[in-house]
């Protein structure tokens, strides 16, 4: 999300405070990302540690959080799982959104850097333990899968005769 939301700051630190146990020293809106639904946020906390806030509103797939969870709790060390709340839920909810807390990682993205070859080895590696990963049903039943439905390419069809 490109433009702040109108949930004020002062909002989102009392959840921090009362969900995560944070006290917050400074929160700054990061003009980020593509999607529409979310915005997001550097937190600096009173112990010094910096955090990566996302503010989801609109419809929300508890799997973007309990698959990566679940796959660093299981030795992917690459992948950066939300930090849970106090009483050990990955998100907590603030009116129509969900507050999603992660540590804050400096750097930069694949688009500003290249990877270097022993970087593009590890990340074979891990794609390759990614897909041989047995992920639980009860986590694996919950992802939307694509039924590959004419439905849209019909459309398409009919407006390209």
């Amino acid at each position: 999300m490109l433009h702040k939301p109108e949930l004020k700051d002062d909002t989102l630190i009392t959840c921090l405070q009362a969900e995560f146990g944070l006290s917050v020293v400074k929160i700054e809106y990061l003009p980020l990302g593509a999607d529409q639904n979310t915005a997001v946020y550097q937190v600096i906390g009173n112990n010094g540690s910096s955090y990566f806030l996302k503010l989801r509103g609109g419809g929300f797939d508890d799997a973007s959080v309990t698959v990566p969870k679940y796959l660093f709790d299981h030795g992917f060390r690459q992948i950066i799982p939300p930090l849970t709340t106090t009483t050990g839920h990955l998100w907590a909810d603030l009116a129509s959104n969900q507050v999603i807390l992660y540590p804050y990682v400096e750097g930069q993205h694949a688009f500003e850097r290249k990877l270097s070859h022993l970087q593009w080895i590890e990340f074979g590696t891990t794609i390759k333990q990614l897909h041989t990963t047995h992920i639980p049903p009860m986590i694996t039943d919950s992802i939307p899968k694509e039924d590959f439905s004419p439905h849209w390419r019909d459309k398409v069809k009919m407006v390209l005769k």
